[in-house]
This record gives structure tokens, sequence and C-alpha cells, in this order.
């Protein structure tokens, strides 16, 4: 389902839809809803600087690997950080802004903007923490050396998160969750998946 809002071509995938409808679905705890709220709240807050620096945005896709934003044209280094760093910052910003709730539904929306931005800042693959370093290695080291560097500092932060999640996983019997996202990471490293937004221009315009 794809479709067009002021000029920006909004691609929905059927899998994103089946996969959400699903999780919601089978959750009674609502973390799927808060979590999905969240994400939202994080992705607009991408958006909104992208057009504060005039980024001339091309496609907004929901997949089922997460959304991916391509605009037609780059931004300066320290608008593309900036752009990078809102999403986690309006999560941390509503973590803050719901902690200390006496209702727990509040509370849990803390704890789930919490875990979502503090997640989207590590140095790994795509993710934003991981997108700033890639940016700040080529400008420092050129494109070569500096996605070597970004490559060696992702698998330096995801070769232990995967033994602790094996660690996790043996001891609990039940809890795979850390062992799932670090081993789709590391996949997404290997095999270049892009399983966040993209913010490289759109080679083809």
């Amino acid at each position: 389902m794809s479709f067009q809002f002021y000029g920006v071509r909004i691609e929905v995938k059927f899998l994103f839809i089946a996969v959400l409808a699903l999780l919601l679905t089978v959750d009674r705890s609502g973390v799927v809803l808060y979590a999905f709220i969240s994400s939202a709240a994080h992705e607009l807050a991408h958006l909104l600087a992208m057009l504060l620096f005039k980024g001339n945005i091309l496609s907004v896709s929901f997949e089922i690997f997460g959304i991916r934003i391509v605009k037609a044209d780059s931004l300066l280094l320290h608008e593309e950080i900036i752009t990078l760093l809102a999403g986690p910052s309006v999560n941390i910003l509503l973590f803050f802004l719901c902690s200390g709730a006496a209702l727990p539904s509040v509370s849990l929306i803390a704890a789930v903007n919490l875990a979502i931005g503090v997640f989207n800042l590590l140095p790994v693959g795509s993710l934003d923490g991981g997108m700033v370093v890639n940016l700040l290695c080529t400008h420092f080291w050129g494109s070569q050396t500096g996605n070597r560097v970004a490559f060696a500092i992702s698998l330096i932060i995801l070769v232990p998160l995967v033994v602790l999640g094996i660690i996790l996983l043996l001891q609990t019997r039940t809890n795979f969750s850390l062992l799932a996202v670090s081993l789709f990471l590391l996949a997404g490293l290997l095999f270049s998946i892009k399983p966040k937004k993209s913010y490289a221009p759109n080679k083809s315009a």
C-alpha cells in the first residue's frame, strides 16, 4: 500500500502490518502498543529534524525491519548527527516526563521509551548510534578506513551482547529476547541488511 502525502511517497509493506497486528493480538501487557507509539514518536523526531534542516524527503517506507527514510540530498555533518540523535533524544525525554508516575501504565511507557532510546544509541550497524559513529569515522579517516573502524566498533559491541544473550537464555530457559535482537543486528551488520532507517541520498534521483 502506497500513497503520496505532501509530495512524499508513503509506503506500508504488508509484512509490517501483519507482524504488528500479530504482536498486538497476542500481547496482553500493552508493551507492544506502547513500543509502537514510542517508536512513532522516535521516527517523527527524525522527520521533524530533517524538515528543520530543509532536507528533501522523497519517501518513507514502513518495512518489517523498521522504517526507511530516503532523502534527495545529504545534510551537513552536524545536521546529519542532530537528525540521527533526535529520535533517541525524544524517547529519553519521554522517559523523564513519564518516570515516577503513580499509574503503572505510565511507568511502563517510561520504561519502554528508555529501552528504545538507549537501544538506538548503541554504536552498532545501522542503529542511530552506529550511523553517527560511521559518519564520524568516515569524516575523519575517509570512506574505506572509516567504514572498517565503524564495523569493528559494531563487532566489539555485538559479540559480548550475543554471548550475554546465550548466557541469559541458558539461565532462564525462556528469555531469548537479548539473543534474538543481538543476532538480528549481527546479521544486519554482516549481510548488509538495513533494519533501521536510511538517510543516504537517493542515487537514482
